[in-house]
């Protein structure tokens, strides 16, 4: 064969147009890939560019040449299939498009939160709703609520009927609501309407409230110092009671016990000099409670409202004639205001006048002497309020 023959001529033309002779050995590769023969063209473009590739390779005249030929022409014609058919026909899983990645983020969301949607930590009562609602996973340390009226409402958003009030959230109830809170096992608080109530601490050695504003009615039957209520001006510490207590939103207002007795601590923001000490308030009494110098002076609750008027403005603003008016007031059955008299820091005069109607009740205490007393050595005013307690907590009738 001359050498300087085209290399074209190398190749059999039944290669490229099916034309001429059929060589043995492409005949017997036909058969076997026939099977896999298109049913559709052949993208003759591609086969060209193979033929070229081909053509570079310049190898010898031999059986080999053919063979890598048509086996590349049929690879070229077969990926030219491929690229030609319908993409739902090529993948099993189609692209991910913008309403597919919102779905999946979706579920990504409702594993990491319950079925009402709301982030653990976001919880308000409103998105808290009943026990049916939290099946894989406790609840939240709260107090349980149920609205007695209307619809009350947590941290601005719209409460159901009865739910869960977790720590820290704040409870509302408007002029026509009304809710009653369950303070663990020991007892309930019935919040009135227009009350602002939060809660601070539940668990085994402490239930706290706070009473931002409005009106609650607390009953419980537990240990002494195990249920607390909170108040701009004083803490009520309950010693097994029953007891009602109102401010308004500076923290004024006034606590009555019904039974047993409470103790009113002053707020630990006062100073010192306007610091007063704790006041017991027992069964049938009543104590008002001033934002800037804290509990008053308790007073039995049967007394007149004028004496109770004249305590008041002596207790929030010093008022001594009103104090005079109280003391001439009071009776042998008064030993309760008497005593708060005397501890107090009341002009000295007052002060004294107010002893000596005690001591015509009570007799002096050991180690409580008239000097001691006016003097408010603690041992002495100590040993006062021990004398006088059984006065304050008659034993009830059989």
């Amino acid at each position: 064969m001359n050498e300087s023959k085209n290399d074209s001529d190398d190749v059999t033309p039944y290669l490229w147009d099916r034309t001429g002779e059929v060589e043995p050995d492409i005949e017997q590769i036909e058969d076997l890939l026939a099977p896999m023969r298109l049913s559709g063209g052949v993208d003759w473009q591609r086969v060209d560019d193979a033929a070229v590739v081909v053509r570079a390779a310049k190898k010898p005249r031999s059986v080999v040449v053919p063979l890598f030929a048509a086996t590349l022409a049929i690879a070229a014609a077969f990926a030219s299939y491929l690229v030609a058919r319908e993409p739902t026909q090529v993948a099993e899983t189609p692209p991910a498009t913008p309403s597919s990645e919102r779905s999946a983020e979706a579920l990504v969301v409702k594993s990491a939160v319950p079925d009402n949607g709301v982030a653990p930590e976001r919880l308000t009562c409103a998105a808290l709703g009943s026990d049916s609602q939290w099946p894989a996973q406790p609840a939240p340390a709260g107090m349980r609520f149920r609205a007695a009226s209307g619809t009350p409402m947590c941290d601005g958003g719209t409460a159901g009927k009865d739910g869960l009030v977790p720590k820290g959230v704040w409870l509302e109830t408007d002029a026509a609501t009304s809710v009653t809170l369950d303070v663990a096992d020991i007892g309930h608080v019935d919040v009135a309407p227009g009350s602002r109530v939060r809660v601070v601490e539940t668990n085994d050695k402490e239930h706290r409230l706070e009473l931002g504003r409005g009106r609650l009615h607390a009953k419980i039957d537990a240990p002494p110092r195990l249920f607390f209520v909170d108040t701009k001006a004083a803490t009520a510490i309950d010693l097994g009671c029953e007891y009602e207590m109102e401010v308004d939103a500076e923290g004024a207002g006034v606590l009555k016990v019904k039974l047993g007795y409470v103790e009113l601590e002053p707020p630990t923001a006062a100073s010192p000099e306007e610091r007063r000490p704790p006041r017991l308030v027992p069964r049938g009494a009543e104590c008002i409670i001033d934002p800037t110098h804290g509990p008053g002076t308790p007073v039995w609750s049967r007394s007149p409202e004028s004496l109770r008027a004249d305590l008041a403005r002596f207790d929030r603003a010093g008022d001594a004639v009103a104090l005079a008016r109280v003391i001439d007031a009071l009776g042998p059955k008064d030993t309760l205001t008497l005593f708060y008299i005397v501890a107090s820091r009341a002009p000295e005069a007052e002060r004294a006048a107010a002893l000596g109607k005690l001591l015509a009740v009570q007799k002096a205490p050991a180690g409580a002497s008239r000097a001691r007393t006016l003097a408010l050595e603690r041992k002495a005013i100590q040993a006062w309020r021990e004398a006088l307690e059984p006065r304050w907590f008659p034993k009830e009738k059989p």
